[in-house]
């Protein structure tokens, strides 16, 4: 992946470096936009000269899109008076009115703004405004394709595209093979694939480099294993694992040798294998103990909690809970803490115990109210309510149903 990222980074660092093209298509997903984004900010501050501008708001129709942009332009103009002048130096230029009217078309709207944001700053110095839009949903693929087409330098380069990078989202969309973009004059096109299968290939590659230092190769191996697991190639998964957990087990690394067993674990469970899933799970404490990292440690016993309680081993799932609820309490995580003690709830109504889940439950409900955990408290809520109804505590039950109902009208959003 960090190779995949660094060859798109660098791609778009030569185009913006380079003399010959004004605008560069870049053909990719939705789901990729935001990387894309992410990248250029971090262009953005490792440039001392280059100016950047970027736009990301959903593309519904031209006049829409364009209005937004400006709008963004203008405030960001304001700001940046407003620092001038608190700095004792002369404000910008008054931004135009003329782009504020409503009678005019987007393109030349576009054309305008794009035109006045490169004015603000002086040409000699080798400063560049980088002008990017990267509309993570295009509703309207026409006028998309239209106010796109407005900025292709048909004409040869205009005095007001001196200085000027763009990069804009292709309105081809796919592959491209439906554009006829390569062939329109100062036009580079930039295919994107961060698909999951791309990802893989690169990670691949990346463990595959001898180039790369021997640490970097192994936390490629790592993810593909993740990824491995995460899409049901068992086999796959457990062949990597075990050659990771031979490298930190060489290198004495134990945050790594316990997610590493942990993950075996997983492989194991997931099969059905459950003797061997709870031997790796075991495995996994000694390492994740000795590593002294309190987050690591905390997944271990959860897992091996959530393990006994499913094999119905209750006492024992109560005491992986206590500790992750001590673990929790150390790491100052209400959340973790509030999911601890609902887990020793259960395992106290499995043994018999309805009053101490009772209380287990209450002081959860109590934590998620306080720090607004919307889905723990409803949850320790529901168990409230199904064990008051069985305790006959009709008061508590009356209080408890009321205030589910309101919360759960509410949403999370609104909690």
């Amino acid at each position: 992946m960090r190779r995949l990222l660094q060859e798109l980074q660098e791609r778009l660092e030569d185009f913006i470096e380079q003399r010959e093209d004004l605008l560069l298509l870049v053909q990719c997903s939705e789901n990729d936009t935001a990387i894309l984004l992410k990248l250029l900010r971090d262009t953005e501050q490792a440039s001392e000269v280059d100016v950047f501008l970027l736009f990301s708001n959903s593309f519904h129709q031209p006049r829409e899109f364009v209005r937004e942009a400006i709008e963004q332009l203008q405030e960001q103009h304001g700001l940046a008076s407003q620092s001038l002048l608190e700095a004792g130096k002369p404000p910008l230029p008054d931004f135009p009115q003329t782009l504020l009217s409503p009678s005019r078309s987007p393109q030349a709207l576009l054309q305008e703004a794009i035109s006045f944001a490169r004015s603000l700053f002086p040409r000699e110095g080798g400063h560049r405004l980088v002008w990017v839009m990267l509309p993570e949903q295009i509703s309207d693929a026409a006028g998309y394709a239209a106010l796109v087409a407005s900025l292709v330098p048909r004409n040869g380069i205009q005095p007001w595209m001196q200085g000027l990078r763009l990069i804009l989202r292709n309105p081809g969309f796919t592959m491209g093979r439906d554009t006829n973009a390569p062939r329109l004059p100062r036009v580079s096109i930039l295919p994107v694939d961060l698909s999951p299968d791309a990802v893989r290939d690169s990670l691949q590659r990346d463990v595959e480099d001898d180039e790369r230092p021997r640490a970097e190769r192994m936390q490629a191996l790592m993810t593909l294993a993740c990824l491995d697991y995460a899409h049901g190639r068992n086999k796959e998964a457990t062949a990597k694992y075990t050659a990771l957990l031979n490298y930190y087990q060489e290198t004495e690394n134990h945050s790594m040798q316990a997610m590493v067993m942990h993950g075996i674990g997983d492989v194991f469970r997931r099969t059905g294998a459950n003797d061997q899933a709870l031997h790796w799970y075991e495995c996994a404490l000694v390492p994740a103990i000795a590593s002294k990292a309190p987050v690591i440690l905390s997944v271990v016993v959860k897992s091996l909690g959530e393990f006994a309680f499913e094999r119905k081993r209750y006492s024992e799932a109560e005491l992986y809970f206590e500790g992750l609820e001590q673990i929790a309490a150390r790491m100052l995580d209400p959340e973790g803490k509030a999911r601890a003690l609902e887990w020793l709830g259960l395992c106290h109504e499995k043994q018999g115990d309805a009053k101490q889940a009772v209380v287990r439950w209450e002081t959860a409900a109590h934590l998620s109210r306080k720090v607004g955990l919307h889905v723990n408290l409803c949850s320790n809520l529901d168990h409230l309510s199904r064990t008051y109804r069985h305790l006959r505590m009709k008061e508590r039950l009356s209080g408890v149903e009321t205030e589910l109902t309101h919360l759960k009208r509410k949403g999370p959003r609104d909690a």
